[in-house]
């Protein structure tokens, strides 16, 4: 088995992907000319995130010695950060409910629970940010992986990444009413399927496995697919069809002159720094910065819009430091030393 290595150009996708998040949410409702179209495409930083997701799971998965171990990383990796971001949100939210005499009951305590459970969608009870919508989406994504791994199926992975992307195009466009509506509730992870199998056929290129000229047409399929999907992704009414298919395009070029091993400049300790604390960054901006820290430098301070921004940009970008230095990472070192 290969000695596992970091992808640092993938450090660099997850920063570019987070700050183009952060930046969309920062200009959702506002007029800022010539950047107000722009900065409305970082919607689809989600999609970019979803394909490094693709790629570096089937990466774990190909140097984990079991499924124990496989359980073990995810968990120790993604819930200390997040529960650690929703209490800290649970909080705000009730200190600014009380400070703006707004409603308690609009969150309480078995709300916040709940969300520290990871999969509040399947017990119907909201998000407390907006940003964790994408964790039960990666959730299934987990444990489908999981499930081909022990049935040991992931050698045939892109034949199935195809097969059932192909099957999905179908069935959106085929089912109608309450059973189209019950399944993509019930299996988020559908409209987004195909830029999942994308990430996994661009590391089968990246060692070799796979060449890029014969899965040219494999990953036009998957384009496709995952614009076809356009009308049932979360944040579709953002974008447009074209717009949509553009971003994907650029990210799919981007993937391909990654795995050709022509990215290597874009590697450097800043785009090092932003990959490390994306995950923080991306969990904890929206709440904090669109509903506490702008409203107050905007409206008791008296700062314009943009000043605000740059303020606010900064501070999460120090608290997500902060959380990375200080929680991601030291914990998800001890959790494995306990177990490894």
């Amino acid at each position: 088995m290969k000695k596992k290595i970091r992808v640092h150009e993938l450090d660099t996708f997850r920063g570019i992907a987070a700050i183009m998040v952060v930046l969309f949410h920062f200009s959702m409702n506002r007029f800022l000319p010539y950047f107000s179209n722009f900065l409305r495409l970082g919607n689809t930083g989600v999609e970019l995130f979803f394909m490094i997701s693709g790629f570096v799971i089937f990466m774990t998965l190909q140097y984990v010695k079991s499924g124990r171990e496989f359980i073990i990383n995810r968990l120790s990796r993604l819930y200390p950060t997040y529960w650690l971001v929703v209490t800290l949100t649970f909080c705000l939210i009730i200190l600014n409910c009380y400070l703006s005499f707004h409603d308690l009951h609009l969150v309480n305590i078995n709300q916040y629970l709940i969300n520290m459970t990871m999969f509040q969608h399947y017990f119907h009870v909201p998000d407390l940010d907006d940003p964790y919508w994408t964790m039960i989406v990666e959730m299934n994504f987990y444990i489908i992986m999981f499930c081909l791994y022990k049935g040991n199926f992931l050698n045939k992975i892109k034949s199935i990444g195809l097969i059932v992307s192909v099957l999905i195009v179908l069935f959106v466009k085929l089912a109608t009413g309450s059973l189209l509506a019950c399944v993509l509730y019930y299996i988020p992870i559908l409209p987004y399927w195909p830029l999942f199998i994308l990430g996994i056929l661009f590391y089968k290129i990246y060692i070799n496995e796979i060449y890029l000229k014969k899965n040219l047409f494999f990953i036009a399929v998957l384009l496709g697919c995952q614009i076809i999907l356009h009308d049932f992704i979360r944040n579709k009414g953002y974008t447009s069809r074209f717009e949509y298919a553009v971003m994907l395009l650029i990210y799919t070029t981007l993937f391909t002159l990654f795995v050709l091993n022509k990215l290597k400049f874009i590697v450097t300790r800043i785009s090092g720094f932003f990959g490390k604390i994306s995950y923080p960054l991306y969990l904890i901006h929206q709440y904090l910065s669109l509903y506490v820290i702008i409203p107050l430098l905007m409206f008791k301070l008296h700062l314009r819009f943009l000043l605000s921004a740059f303020v606010t940009l900064a501070f999460i970008i120090i608290l997500a430091t902060l959380i990375s230095t200080y929680i991601e990472v030291p914990v998800r070192n001890r959790i494995k030393k306990i177990f490894f």
